[in-house]
């Protein structure tokens, strides 16, 4: 019978030697992730997604009115690098599909416009995610009412007064300018 005790003994050495060290690795494994919840919660690392939020601005070519008295406005939001990337890489493949039927200096300036005319229609369609714009339901027919613009339609944003449209573009830009960004956290910090 000695010799049976000292086995289960000896088992239950071995077995509360690894239920030591089981709750020793979980232990080491929730300090490390309290020490990286507090990390994420007091700010050591910094966020680099694009936050979800828009921004609403108000739109000096178009003014209020009795039915509006608000005036025009867009709410935007940024695009995230993968949409700046994938709108950069369709240009570039619009500009080598020109270069390859390219005939003259015509060529040239048909294809800034198109490409110029291709990000401006994709910014509209991903940046503006509420409005208060509006234009003829029949183009033809001012007369037939008024419904808002859907600035994922390129006919839309083509039917757009330029002055709107210039200056919903220079938000956009601005909003999305990440250069400006940086150079004005540069100049923040230095100071000047």
């Amino acid at each position: 019978m000695d010799y049976v005790e000292g086995v289960r003994d000896s088992s239950n050495t071995r077995l509360l030697a690894f239920v030591r060290k089981l709750v020793k690795a979980a232990l080491w494994v929730l300090i490390h992730m309290l020490r990286l919840t507090t990390s994420l919660l007091e700010g050591e690392m910094a966020r680099a997604t694009v936050a979800k939020t828009t921004e609403k601005f108000p739109l000096t070519t178009i003014e209020a009115t009795e039915q509006d008295p608000e005036g025009g406005w867009v709410e935007l939001r940024r695009l995230a690098y993968g949409e700046k990337l994938q709108k950069d890489a369709e240009a570039m493949k619009m500009r080598f599909a020109m270069d390859d039927a390219r005939s003259g200096s015509k060529g040239i300036d048909a294809e800034v416009s198109l490409i110029s005319e291709f990000v401006t229609l994709a910014e509209f369609a991903k940046c503006i995610v509420a409005h208060n714009l509006t234009g003829p339901i029949d183009p033809n027919d001012d007369t037939k009412g008024e419904r808002p613009l859907d600035f994922r339609k390129p006919e839309d944003v083509r039917a757009l007064d330029p002055r709107v449209g210039d200056e919903i573009s220079t938000l956009i830009g601005e909003l999305n300018d990440f250069e400006k960004a940086v150079r004005t956290n540069i100049m923040d910090a230095s100071g000047k």
